[in-house]
């Protein structure tokens, strides 16, 4: 089980943050934008100020979801 749990803990951060590098890669103004107001939130000592960097990790989430290998089955042919 501990193998599972560690396993599923890499993956669900992993894709999400390789996503994210390739849609900011695709979006250099934005990826400056987000760069921009996350060095001045760090400055002021804490990401609470960084609107931009919420907003695109939510976008990108709803882009590529963590859970896109869960499958379902019928019971019974329809």
């Amino acid at each position: 089980n501990i193998t599972e749990f560690m396993a599923g803990g890499v993956d669900t951060t992993a894709v999400p943050l390789q996503f994210a590098l390739y849609e900011l890669a695709r979006n250099p103004n934005l990826q400056e934008q987000v760069r921009v107001q996350v060095k001045a939130a760090w400055a002021r000592a804490g990401l609470q100020g960084a609107p931009l960097l919420k907003g695109t990790i939510k976008e990108i989430l709803r882009l590529h979801p963590v859970g896109i290998t869960v499958q379902r089955y019928t019971v019974h042919d329809i």
